[in-house]
């Protein structure tokens, strides 16, 4: 009798464990990316993303545009931009310890979308330190849109007007500002 109640508990853990499976399946759906939402007439549009892995999952690095620097991209993110027709340099700014094709030049028009990968790779040598690398690549819709459709919205925007005004800077240590809580 105890084979019995032990082969039906199996048969009913089994059946547990698989209707988990396929609910966190459906809970891990992508949405739909439609990249045609973002265009606009008088604009071109630029999407960059970066798509999850583990490799550098702790870098975010900073994109500049046109020497500019825009905002940061982590793992598993995307940025849309609407940028002026014409030709644009998008460059990712890392320290020189990282290799890779870190920017790119686009001719853009009004009206048409362009999309950028971020790759990021680590390779092990032995009795050598690893290498980091990033490469920023051009690819089609057709390859981007199911890629972004799994990432997030980028919160790593840059904000022009959070640095401070030259007018507002700290003056620094002052001893008009602090005071010495041991003296009297």
């Amino acid at each position: 009798m105890p084979v019995l109640s032990i082969k039906r508990c199996n048969k009913n853990l089994a059946a547990l464990l698989t209707s988990l499976f396929l609910l966190t399946g459906c809970a891990s759906t992508p949405v739909s990316f439609n990249s045609r939402d973002y265009l606009a007439k008088n604009q071109a549009t630029l999407f960059i993303y970066r798509p999850d892995a583990l490799a550098n999952v702790l870098v975010n690095p900073a994109i500049s545009i046109n020497g500019v620097t825009t905002f940061t991209l982590g793992n598993n993110q995307y940025q849309t931009l609407q940028i002026p027709a014409g030709q644009h340099t998008i460059k990712l700014d890392l320290p020189e310890r990282y290799s890779g094709n870190t920017d790119i030049t686009l001719e853009t028009a009004n009206a048409h979308a362009y999309f950028l990968r971020i790759d990021t790779a680590i390779k092990f040598q032995q009795n050598r330190p690893y290498e980091r690398s990033f490469d920023l690549l051009e690819v089609t819709e057709a390859q981007a849109s199911p890629q972004i459709s799994l990432c997030k919205p980028s919160t790593g925007a840059k904000n022009a007007s959070a640095a401070p005004n030259p007018a507002e800077k700290s003056p620094g240590y002052s001893n008009q500002l602090f005071r010495n809580p041991f003296s009297h």
